[in-house]
């Protein structure tokens, strides 16, 4: 359905970004929390988006119940480094210390919620982080007679992380990424257990040395969530480009625009939709292509994704395309299937045309079909309608394959259609 152009479907680029978006760690949105960038095409005179990709909370909530289980999937498999650290003390002396081969073996997050900061991105919170962690514990006395000892520890956790994520478009790359800038991750408490044959004596070790372990964990886990969550999602973005290769030369953006829109139920995210010819890229004029506010999403439309698309969108691409000669087509007489009632020939044609058959008798023809102004495309809410001005040349082909030109066909094109899409 369109009003300007309404389409819904589920498997277009702008809609897998969002996905992969979501997936890492969106609860809810407020499309105010994304930086947006304007199109870095100084030719471009785009006031009004092509695309305005409109999503609800009807699909917030479906990502709520099933994001989880992948993004603690996706947190188990954090590589954690190895620590080490020194301890001075009365009673034991001083000591060094180390965890190796740290492992996340379990992690369950208990509850979350996503809210816009102004100015500075999406504010996620995570709250109740359970963590079960094993490693291997060792220690060393820094004096002789360097009595050293070591077992395998499991480390019990509960942690919080209050985090700021921004989307952002590469105006080099054309990639869309996302970047964290701030976090702030607190390890509410934590317990450690050590098994050896000394355990009771590694045991009073981890309880002294407690604070400094909980610490330098807490900053490992921190570093470490955010370089393997931030590589994760971007590496799935770069097979996401904003702009698309059409093939003959030309350029399909779809470029974040500014001034994004948040309503009531619904994150609103606005997009270019601009077609142009890469090699010499020229604005298509507002006289033909007219650009237009698209419309709201209804409050309650049960959609979980509604993308809105301008006619703009069309005709931009309809204007690039005759600028590159891609309306022109020859048509020969191959290209007539054998059991059509007309065919390609002079005896054929001499039915419409009687003077082809007298003047040139048994004479194959090839045709020139090509459009003489823009085509124009305007989509309503019945469909699409695109009309243009064209003509086809018909030519006679000699023996000596030269060409004479017999007639031409001028007349205006009209085309319409309804499209649907559903999931």
């Amino acid at each position: 359905e369109r009003n300007n152009a309404k389409m819904k479907r589920n498997n277009s680029p702008i809609s897998i970004l969002f996905a992969l978006i979501l997936l890492s760690n969106i609860g809810r949105l407020d499309a105010s929390s994304f930086l947006y960038q304007t199109p870095a095409r100084e030719f471009s005179n785009l006031s009004q988006p092509g695309f305005k990709i409109v999503l609800t909370n009807a699909a917030i909530q479906y990502i709520e119940t099933s994001c989880i289980p992948a993004l603690t999937n996706l947190l188990k498999t954090v590589p954690i480094g190895d620590m080490s650290g020194s301890y001075g003390a009365p009673v034991i002396g001083s000591i060094n210390w180390q965890l190796t081969n740290i492992q996340i073996q379990q992690i369950s997050l208990a509850s979350y919620t996503a809210a816009s900061s102004p100015g500075n991105g999406l504010q996620i919170n995570v709250d109740n982080i359970n963590l079960v962690i094993t490693a291997n514990w060792g220690w060393q006395e820094q004096n002789w007679p360097h009595v050293s000892g070591s077992g395998t520890a499991t480390i019990n956790a509960n942690a919080k992380d209050d985090l700021t994520v921004q989307l952002l478009a590469d105006q080099n790359t054309e990639f869309p990424f996302i970047r964290v800038t701030t976090q702030n991750f607190n390890i509410n408490s934590m317990s450690i257990s050590i098994s050896s044959n000394a355990a009771w004596l590694y045991n009073l070790f981890a309880s002294i040395l407690h604070s400094q372990i909980q610490s330098t964990i807490s900053t490992a886990l921190s570093t470490a969530i955010v370089q393997h969550t931030t590589d994760g999602v971007n590496n799935a973005l770069q097979t996401i480009q904003l702009k698309q290769d059409l093939g003959a030369g030309l350029t399909f953006d779809l470029g974040f625009l500014p001034e994004p829109e948040s309503n009531p139920g619904s994150i609103v995210f606005l997009l270019s939709g601009e077609t142009y010819v890469k090699a010499h890229p020229v604005a298509c004029p507002t006289t033909v292509c007219i650009q237009r506010a698209l419309p709201d999403a209804p409050a309650s439309s049960g959609n979980m994704l509604t993308v809105y698309i301008s006619d703009f969108v069309a005709n931009s691409a309809l204007f690039s395309a005759q600028s590159v000669s891609l309306l022109e087509l020859w048509i020969l007489p191959t290209d007539v299937p054998s059991n059509s009632p007309v065919q390609l020939t002079t005896d054929s044609m001499g039915t419409y045309v009687p003077a082809l058959k007298s003047m040139y008798p048994g004479k194959q023809m090839k045709c020139h079909s090509y459009t003489s102004d823009n085509p124009n495309a305007v989509f309503s809410t019945t469909g699409a309608l695109i009309s243009s001005k064209g003509a086809i040349d018909c030519y006679v082909i000699q023996n000596n394959s030269t060409n004479i030109f017999v007639f031409t066909l001028v007349g205006n094109i009209t085309a319409s259609a309804t499209v649907r899409f559903f999931f």
